[in-house]
């Protein structure tokens, strides 16, 4: 596909790129939990399934020489009833609780690079999203737990990569069968 400045590049072909420079040089010094708060909203009936949704919003900073990139989880665990037998009539969900928190990675050697906006912003939703995402899924497992509830113990964090269909990319349960999307509906 060609564009009017030439061929359309792949955006997430472009961010890794952008992301590159940054990879390249950035040493991981420390993770910190900088805030966390849990709330349980509802006990689960325990005869319907339970689901979950993530989101996540990355920031960057910089101080001297250090790259902080901190990111900002959300994961909501709700109860998933079907409104009447008929599949196609929908389906009602209830907030069962609530792990928010934010993880941040400290990263030096910048001392000479001088990134570009785009560039730091691209590593925040690659290469850091990978780093912290482990610890991410500890501590919603942890959580979980602690609430009573059945721990939600999420599989790998899949960046899109050039050329591999969307479907592929998903994030999946701990045995990567079925596939969950970052919603965490079963697909």
């Amino acid at each position: 596909m060609t564009g009017p400045q030439g061929p359309e590049q792949d955006p997430r072909r472009v961010q890794q790129e952008l992301a590159a420079r940054v990879a390249g040089r950035a040493n991981l010094v420390d993770i910190r939990m900088v805030a966390s708060q849990t709330r349980l909203g509802a006990f689960p009936s325990g005869d319907r399934p339970l689901t979950w949704r993530i989101s996540t919003e990355p920031t960057v900073e910089t101080h001297e020489d250090l790259l902080v990139v901190s990111i900002a989880y959300e994961v909501v665990v709700v109860e998933v009833a079907e409104t009447s037998d008929a599949p196609e009539a929908g389906r009602e969900e209830l907030a069962v609780a609530t792990v928010g928190f934010t993880l941040s990675a400290l990263y030096d050697s910048m001392r000479d690079l001088e990134p570009l906006d785009e560039e730091l912003d691209a590593y925040s939703r690659t290469s850091s999203t990978l780093t912290l995402f482990p610890y991410a899924r500890k501590f919603v497992d942890d959580m979980t737990g602690s609430m009573g509830l059945p721990r939600l113990t999420m599989g790998i964090w899949r960046l899109p990569y050039p050329g591999v269909p969307a479907a592929f990319m998903e994030l999946t349960d701990a045995a990567d069968t079925p596939a969950v999307a970052h919603d965490g509906t079963a697909g």
